[in-house]
């Protein structure tokens, strides 16, 4: 009996780091979508400005 709870506890503890990877993983990509979101509202913003000082002077 000891041998199915041992073996059950590894697999459970696998299972878990496996699911805080994925969720770190998940999180990671998510950040960086963020980012480079904001880089390309920031860049956008930034033309849009220079085009309207170009058309107002």
């Amino acid at each position: 009996m000891g041998r199915w709870v041992d073996g059950f506890t590894i697999i459970a503890a696998l299972a878990q780091m496996e699911h805080e990877i994925w969720c770190e993983r998940v999180t990671d990509s998510i950040s960086k979508w963020a980012a480079a979101k904001a880089r390309t509202i920031v860049v956008v913003q930034h033309v849009l400005l220079s085009r309207g000082s170009d058309i107002h002077t």
